[in-house]
């Protein structure tokens, strides 16, 4: 068993919900930090999803809803958020927020 901790992803949000990371067959994966940053010089209105079998980007799988992230801000939040389908993801919508996932992924 291999335990390896890394960035699990790096994306530019958009204005529409997009998975950003789902985890490969057989690998279950920890998102340990979540890591959003604006990039532009206004308020920005973010939505982060985590849907562990599926792709449902709505207020049952919302982590955070229309939040708000100040201009040229970025915000830092410790998680705990297990994953152990491949059939999951995390998704995000913030269009000028860069999104980064750091955490772990274990393989057989």
């Amino acid at each position: 068993m291999a335990f390896v901790e890394k960035q699990l992803a790096q994306a530019e949000g958009t204005g529409t919900a997009t998975s950003v990371y789902s985890p490969a067959t057989g690998v279950r994966a920890i998102i340990k930090v979540v890591t959003l940053c604006n990039t532009t010089s206004n308020d920005v209105t973010f939505s982060l999803y985590r849907d562990d079998d599926g792709t449902t980007y709505d207020d049952s799988t919302a982590q955070f809803k229309d939040a708000v992230l100040g201009a040229n801000k970025t915000f830092d939040k410790d998680t705990f958020w297990p994953m152990s389908q491949s059939t999951g993801n995390i998704a995000f919508k913030g269009d000028g927020i860069t999104i980064t996932l750091d955490g772990a992924e274990i393989t057989n």
